[in-house]
């Protein structure tokens, strides 16, 4: 797996753009079909694929998969093809899977990484504009907290709740994964986050992140190495928290009302 990774680091950002706006184009989004995602399962892990749903997506492509083990009972996960851009280097993807399988052990409802049939975790699809990161996760049911219409109070306080038992967990944790240069935004070059500011249509939320942007450069980053180095969420937001349809349940037990799916460090 190291030696195809290698094969394909000169040549993966060949058709990054220099502009000033960074678009999803530059990230190098995959466009696989769904007879090559249903073979691509079905060789890496026991299963025969039943139905196969594509999930909305920035820059990587997501599918829902119903399927059937060896034993014949119905499973369900989530595909992840990941982009040019993440998949350039491993040891960032390795990292996010460690990541989830460690605030599992820490008893933090976090999607679950599968092992493939040969005994690891992600393996490199080929196209032809270069190799894609693949890997796969159990799939969470329930319903993004994007799309409850109105939240009760309870469900706010149990999202704001887990975010601070992840926030807590991470602390402990550490991957040189995440050390490499590849991460999509980190919070010592926001460059790539200001460069995305265009996608805010509203001009106040827009002003408002820039006036936040402008003061971190100015006072953060000069301080920066005097600062504690971590792992955070990085995407915690309602598109990436899953609520249970049938649990609502007192706070005291947030962490099985509120589900999240781990998009970032």
């Amino acid at each position: 797996m190291e030696n195809e990774n290698s094969i394909c680091n000169d040549r993966l950002y060949a058709g990054v753009s220099e502009a000033d706006n960074v678009t999803y184009e530059d990230f190098g989004k995959p466009d696989i079909q769904k007879h090559e995602v249903q073979t691509l399962v079905e060789s890496n892990y026991s299963v025969k694929v039943e139905r196969l749903e594509e999930l909305v997506s920035c820059v990587d492509q997501n599918f829902h998969v119903s399927a059937k083990c060896t034993t014949g009972k119905n499973v369900e996960f989530v595909l992840k093809i990941l982009c040019l851009k993440r998949s350039q280097q491993l040891q960032p993807v390795e990292g996010m899977i460690k990541c989830m399988l460690y605030l599992n052990d820490k008893s933090i409802h976090a999607p679950v990484p599968v092992i493939r049939d040969s005994g690891d975790y992600v393996t490199l699809y080929k196209t032809d504009n270069g190799y894609h990161a693949v890997y796969m996760l159990k799939y969470i049911s329930g319903m993004p907290y994007s799309e409850i219409i109105q939240p009760s109070a309870t469900m706010s306080y149990n999202a704001g709740s887990l975010l601070g038992r992840i926030d807590n967990a991470l602390k402990d944790f550490y991957h040189n994964g995440f050390e490499y240069d590849n991460a999509v935004f980190k919070s010592d070059d926001v460059t790539s986050v200001q460069k995305s500011l265009y996608v805010i249509e509203n001009d106040k939320r827009r002003q408002l992140i820039g006036e936040v942007i402008s003061a971190f450069k100015e006072q953060v980053i000069p301080n920066i190495g005097k600062l504690r180095k971590g792992i955070i969420h990085g995407d915690y937001n309602p598109y990436n928290v899953i609520v249970s349809k049938n649990r609502l349940l007192p706070r005291t037990d947030s962490d099985k009302n509120v589900n999240h799916d781990i998009k970032g460090p």
